[in-house]
Parts: structure tokens; C-alpha cells; sequence
């Protein structure tokens, strides 16, 4: 966690929105319980079948203008990835309106399927992970391609380990610069957010991610 950070962001008079995003859900809960546990008056948002529509952003924004609050105000938006076109718009023209008296927090795994203007709006918190665990976790592989290839031979492909691979590759790509055969890899994982983030086939895109990874 970057927890110098978020008590900076905390103790602010007039903080910037925020987004805390994390390629693995744990490192997020703990910096929820700890915004919820600082802020005594907050609002939550979450999903509702999967997405965050413009009728629950609207229903916040009433929330917020109704409640009587004693001071500062925390609004929580959990998995914010799963904001509609129409709720993103309407969550980017509050945040261009919002007091100094409300707080708001964007939690997610996919910062990178946020608008880019609410991103620029934004300060951002990316919370690290431990290092990347085999298929069993128990012992890891030598490098990045060999846990992908190992995966992807026993069809080990969960949220989770995507998260971790994610976050492997570009640790990777930063510390060694890019070789083919790491940027076929990564360009394929992303190809794999991107038909995630249309809703396409779960199964087409595992495919598609595994079909294009090194074999030993």
C-alpha cells in the first residue's frame, strides 16, 4: 500500500479527487477500510448488476446535496471501472463542480477503463503488490514468460493472476526495456482488457490472450 500518500490525501484541506487503483483486489480493500474508518461521514457507490449507472450517480449527487453533513464529506466509488459512457459524463461534471467540502474516491483493478478526462482530474494512487506467485503459489517461476506459458498450458488464467501478470510485465518492461517477445506478450494481455472492457466473450478473450503466449 502507499499509506504516506493516502494520509496525505486524507489530510488535505482541498484534495483533489482521487484514484486508488491496484492490479489485485486486497492491497483495494485495505485502503477503503482505511478512507471509511478516517472519513465518519462518506456515501458508498457500488456496481448493481455489474455496472454504476447515470440513475445512481444522479441518486448520490441527491445524497450528498440532501444529507445534513457536519463537515467534510467522503463519496466512495467502488470498482469505479464499472461507470456507464452516460454515468462516466455525468461523474466528470460533478467533479469539475464539487465543494472543497466533498471528497471523492474512485477505487478500482481498471484505472485505464476510466475516461481520460476523469483520470487527468485526478491525483492517483497505485498500490503495489507482492511479487508474482507460480499457478500453485507456491515457488516462482524464473521470469514473466515462463509463469505465462506455464498458466496458459494449465488454462490458469483468473482475475487475479491476470492482475499479478499485469503488474509483472510492467515492472519488466520498465527495469529491462522492451525485447519482442515481452512486447507480444504484454500487447496481447492488453488485447485481452480491451474485449474484457467491450463485454465480449470471456472465453474469446482468454483465447485470445493464451493463444498468442510463448510456449516453451
Amino acid at each position: 500500500m502507499a499509506p504516506e500518500q493516502l494520509q496525505q490525501w486524507l489530510d488535505s484541506s482541498e484534495p483533489a479527487p482521487l484514484i486508488i487503483s491496484s492490479p489485485r483486489q486486497a492491497p483495494l480493500d485495505e485502503a477503503y477500510a482505511v478512507i471509511t474508518e478516517a472519513s465518519a461521514e462518506h456515501i458508498v457507490l457500488e456496481p448493481d448488476k455489474g455496472t454504476i449507472s447515470i440513475k445512481a450517480v444522479r441518486e448520490m449527487l441527491s445524497a450528498v446535496a440532501a444529507t445534513s453533513w457536519q463537515g467534510r464529506r467522503t463519496v466512495i466509488i467502488r470498482e469505479a471501472e464499472s461507470l456507464t459512457a452516460q454515468a462516466s459524463s455525468a461523474l466528470l461534471k460533478i467533479l469539475e463542480d464539487a465543494s472543497a467540502q466533498t471528497r471523492f474516491v474512485l477505487i478500482t483493478r481498471w484505472p485505464q477503463r476510466l475516461l481520460t478526462t476523469i483520470r487527468s482530474r485526478c491525483q492517483q494512487i497505485r498500490l503495489k503488490t507482492a511479487r508474482v506467485p507460480s499457478a500453485d503459489s507456491v515457488q516462482p517461476l524464473p521470469g514473466v514468460l515462463e509463469l505465462l506459458s506455464e498458466n496458459a498450458k494449465a488454462h490458469h488464467l483468473d482475475d487475479e493472476l491476470l492482475g499479478q501478470i499485469q503488474e509483472a510485465l510492467e515492472a519488466q518492461l520498465r527495469d529491462q526495456g522492451p525485447s519482442p517477445q515481452l512486447k507480444i506478450a504484454y500487447q496481447r494481455l492488453r488485447d485481452y482488457y480491451l474485449i474484457s472492457s467491450r463485454r465480449g466473450s470471456t472465453k474469446l478473450s482468454k483465447d485470445v490472450l493464451l493463444g498468442a503466449l510463448p510456449r516453451k
